[in-house]
């Protein structure tokens, strides 16, 4: 392996630096130039940071302190056995490969460091979210090898080792960091349907068009089905794409009976597929998203020339103005909106909540349910008995 050269290093930030600032809108919209400037030459100055890893993280602190959740490095990925969810403050397996026994069981230590330790360090590198956007990606995190590898409390061990307790019985199970299986790599549809007695539940995960089965597709189909009374359209996990792809079924549920989920997942397109659907007039149920509505997005994608460092960066900012999306483009479309005295309010954070408020429980973890489904079914049915006897 080749030597770290942390001259080398800070070339790819200045790279990275002046490839952002050419396209940003605001870049400065929550530290100033000169503060970024100091963190950048501070990484020279700082001789504890001698690693590609401490430097990696250092890097990631820094675009935390940037604040826009669309531009920051890219996380390696490489997924380990186990996936979690932070339920009352607890770290508990909802996905283990191959150890279903584990499933419910809670996250106490990785390599001998407390979870409460771990979950700080993340904190650290995470570009900043709603509170509930900050757990989802620390969900994330902890099942990912690589952003483990490079917290301080872990580096330079290329074991990862997590400590379980359940039943007031204790678990060890240790991974490489290097070890890669592809198998952990398998996506689920970006969206599917099913139809539970009379209502349609649809399924849409990301923002995006299957190669072989267009959205719009699958919309034609459910236009077929006869007898359905109501809609579940659950954009929990919805971390965005292209916003327009949503739109057929935004135009077939016109004056129809909808509930919608929500979960701390859902971001970028994401937010707007949220928006549209309530605009129709559907209950939401679910938690706080990961974002607020107005933020820096549509991003392009960077790679620095010596680390292959991957990274992105907004060339846009959305807000709503008189309830619609609106999109700046480039810091000469942001600087002339905001010059304007009365539009420098939709720069204030806009946040949407759920209507009701549930989510996963550690029983739905253990049991397999979904309980935020069956709450779901429960209303719509209940609303649509009441219309019959009208």
């Amino acid at each position: 392996m080749e030597e770290f050269s942390k001259e080398k290093f800070y070339e790819d930030i200045i790279y990275m630096f002046g490839v952002i600032k050419e396209h940003h809108p605001n870049l400065y919209y929550k530290i100033s130039e000169e503060e970024l400037n100091s963190l950048i030459e501070n990484y020279m100055k700082d001789e504890s940071i001698d690693t590609l890893d401490k430097s990696l993280y250092y890097l990631y602190g820094i675009m935390v302190r940037i604040g826009d959740s669309h531009t920051k490095l890219n996380a390696y990925y490489n997924p380990s056995n186990y996936k979690f969810k932070i339920i009352d403050g607890e770290c508990l397996v909802s996905k283990a490969m191959s150890q279903e026994f584990l499933i419910g069981a809670k996250l106490t230590k990785i390599n001998e460091i407390p979870v409460s330790k771990i979950l700080e360090e993340f904190r650290n590198v995470i570009v900043p979210r709603t509170e509930e956007g900050i757990l989802a990606r620390v969900e994330q995190y902890l099942a990912n090898k690589a952003m483990l590898f490079v917290l301080p409390s872990i580096y330079p061990s290329t074991d990862i080792e997590y400590c379980f307790i359940k039943d007031n019985k204790e678990y060890k199970y240790k991974e490489n960091v290097f070890d890669i299986d592809y198998s952990k790599f398998q996506k689920p549809k970006h969206y599917e349907y099913k139809v539970i007695n009379n209502i349609v539940y649809i399924k849409y995960i990301k923002c995006r068009d299957m190669d072989d089965y267009t959205f719009k597709n699958m919309i034609e189909e459910i236009k077929s089905i006869e007898n359905i009374d109501g809609y579940i359209i659950d954009i929990r996990g919805n971390e965005g794409g292209n916003s327009e792809v949503i739109n057929p079924l935004i135009e077939f549920l016109k004056d129809k009976k909808i509930v919608t989920l929500v979960d701390k997942y859902v971001f970028s397109s994401g937010i707007m597929a949220y928006k549209k659907l309530k605009d129709l007039g559907s209950t939401v149920i679910g938690t706080p998203i990961a974002e607020t509505a107005n933020n820096f997005g549509d991003v392009l994608h960077g790679k620095t020339p010596n680390y292959d460092l991957e990274f992105i960066y907004s060339t846009k900012y959305f807000t709503i103005v008189n309830n619609e999306w609106i999109s700046l483009y480039g810091k000469k479309e942001y600087d002339e909106f905001i010059s304007k005295e009365e539009n420098k309010r939709y720069l204030e954070p806009i946040y949407f909540y759920p209507d009701i408020y549930a989510s996963i429980t550690k029983e739905d973890i253990i049991n397999g349910t979904d309980s935020v489904i069956d709450l779901a079914i429960e209303m719509l049915n209940k609303e649509i008995e009441s219309d019959k006897r009208k």
